[in-house]
């Protein structure tokens, strides 16, 4: 994983819900209260306050929205569009995605500059940021996939899945086990790759689109650990459903690579099966 600098302890990833969305990203995210690790942390000046692209070390343009303050856990962050264009950072794929970048705090250094920049000019409505705070284990109609390498004779990796038809589930994508491979020097490569982009199709069986039908795309967060969490509709009976998810990585020196992962969704419904 790319890090900023060891001088900032902690980080959670951010993600810009850009669906039909712009090539150079303007973004507001309020901090939320329940986000423990970040108000028990903060300094009191909020000076330790760093945002990045996806890559960890490129630095953002933002500036604080309104009043700030730790004791009343309130902070909401705005962030320039100025050096955060996609088509330079990741190319064309991530105009249209779920974006990531990271949120830094935690350094303690004496007499630290503040990182806000005061002349950002927010010039179109700002996408909304999400901070992830769910808990993949946290409800048994949750579903966590192991994301994995295609075997020599896959054209992309598969995997299964079956839900009621009334259950709207989350989806978790793992995809640390695919990135740690990838790391790897065996694999010749020993690059510090995050999830910059993130975008998802769903077919029926009868090969209609229906994305919209079954996910909300804006809610697709990318979380801690290279974790993305992937809210599923309703879905109707006896039906399968085709999920094609694409993930863009990025290392700090910028290189891209892409991993697909696909899911078969069958969707039932115990009710019309009882007496």
């Amino acid at each position: 994983m790319a890090w900023l600098n060891e001088d900032w302890l902690y980080r959670t990833p951010l993600t810009f819900a850009n669906h039909g969305g712009a090539a150079e990203v303007e973004g507001q995210i309020t901090i939320p209260t329940a986000m423990g690790k970040f108000w028990t942390n903060i300094t009191d000046t909020f000076n330790d306050v760093r945002i990045t692209a996806a890559d960890g070390t490129t630095l953002l343009d933002w500036a604080f929205d309104g009043s700030k303050s730790k004791a009343n856990r309130t902070a909401t962050i705005q962030i320039d569009q100025t050096n955060h264009n996609l088509s330079n950072l990741y190319g064309n794929s991530a105009a249209s995605a779920s974006v990531g970048a990271f949120l830094y705090w935690g350094n303690y250094t004496t007499n630290l500059a503040s990182g806000v920049n005061a002349n950002i000019q927010i010039t179109t409505t700002p996408k909304v940021v999400h901070v992830d705070l769910s808990d993949p284990g946290s409800s048994a109609t949750n579903f966590r996939l192991k994301c994995y390498m295609a075997s020599p004779d896959q054209v992309y990796p598969t995997h299964r899945i079956r839900k009621q038809a009334a259950d709207d589930v989350r989806i978790y994508w793992d995809l640390s086990d695919c990135v740690m491979k990838l790391n790897r020097r065996n694999q010749q490569s020993v690059r510090n790759e995050e999830i910059a982009y993130v975008k998802a199709i769903i077919y029926d069986q009868d090969g209609n689109d229906t994305t919209s039908a079954m996910t909300v795309l804006n809610s697709i967060t990318i979380a801690d650990d290279y974790v993305v969490q992937m809210p599923i509709k309703a879905g109707d009976h006896e039906k399968r459903y085709i999920i094609i998810m694409t993930f863009g990585l990025v290392d700090e020196a910028g290189g891209m690579r892409v991993l697909d992962q696909r899911a078969t969704l069958l969707v039932n419904n115990l009710a019309l099966h009882t007496a």
